[in-house]
């Protein structure tokens, strides 16, 4: 049985973690797996504006030795990367493997997780 993750769609993960809070069970998933990394198929977009894109930047502008002590860095604390897919949003095949491929290529453990939208439901009825 998965895990319901209440999440809001195309939020970027900086902004969308508050959010994960107000969710009761997404505090239980934060909770189970603390080093975890969101993933929605709003958020990976076009591939351009997430924390793996700027890997390949990296490599370009100051090479592969450079671009994973930046990496281990900035994911030093993540250890599973999560997919959340929504309901009533076509998972685009592409955007799964995009996230299981970023998830092997930095040593991260991959998921995927059922989302809701319900907390979006409560903020837009002011509840």
């Amino acid at each position: 049985m998965s895990s319901v993750l209440p999440f809001l769609p195309e939020l970027p993960h900086a902004v969308s973690s508050p959010f994960l809070r107000f969710g009761g069970l997404g505090v239980l998933q934060l909770a189970s797996v603390p080093g975890t990394y969101f993933l929605t198929q709003g958020y990976i977009g076009d591939r351009g504006g997430s924390v793996f894109s700027d890997y390949d930047r990296v490599v370009k502008k100051y090479g592969r030795e450079k671009a994973e002590k930046l990496m281990a860095k900035m994911l030093g604390n993540y250890n599973r990367l999560a997919y959340i897919r929504l309901p009533n949003v076509s998972t685009l095949e592409a955007d799964r493997e995009y996230s299981r491929t970023v998830a092997a290529r930095f040593n991260m453990r991959y998921e995927e997780i059922d989302g809701t939208t319900r907390l979006l439901k409560r903020m837009l009825e002011g509840d």
